[in-house]
C-alpha cells in the first residue's frame, strides 16, 4: 500500500511541476512571445544558447544539438550547433506556412514576419 501511495504522490508532483514549467518572462505555455524574440534578436551575433535557457524546448537533433522552441503565431525557432558551449551555427526563425527561415542574429524579423502575414 505504501508503494502505491508513493507512486501516486510522485505522479501528482510531476503533474504539478510540469504545469508550472515554461512560464518564463516573455513566454507562456506556448513558448516565446514575438516581443521577447525581438529583444533577443537585438543582441545580434552576441546571442548564445544561454539566452534561451528560461524557455521550454524540444530536442530534435541527431549528431548536432538542435533545439526547437515554439514562438507566438505558430513560428518555430531552431537553434543548432556542435555544442552548447560554442556559438550556435544558426538561430533560425521558421515560418509555419512554407518552412522559410531567417537567422535572427543577422536579419530583422519584423519585415520578414510582415511579408508572411
Amino acid at each position: 500500500m505504501k508503494t502505491i501511495r508513493k507512486l501516486v504522490m510522485t505522479i501528482v508532483l510531476i503533474c504539478i511541476c510540469s504545469a508550472c514549467a515554461g512560464q518564463a518572462e516573455g513566454g507562456d505555455e506556448t513558448g516565446l512571445s514575438l516581443d521577447r524574440l525581438r529583444d533577443l534578436a537585438g543582441k545580434g551575433e552576441a546571442l548564445t544558447w544561454e539566452d534561451f535557457t528560461d524557455y521550454p524546448y524540444e530536442d530534435v537533433g541527431s549528431g548536432l544539438y538542435v533545439r526547437q522552441y515554439q514562438v507566438e503565431g505558430g513560428y518555430r525557432l531552431l537553434i543548432n550547433g556542435p555544442s552548447t558551449k560554442e556559438a550556435p551555427f544558426c538561430i533560425c526563425l521558421v515560418n509555419p506556412e512554407d518552412e522559410s527561415n531567417i537567422d535572427i542574429r543577422y536579419s530583422d524579423i519584423d519585415p520578414w514576419i510582415d511579408g508572411h502575414n
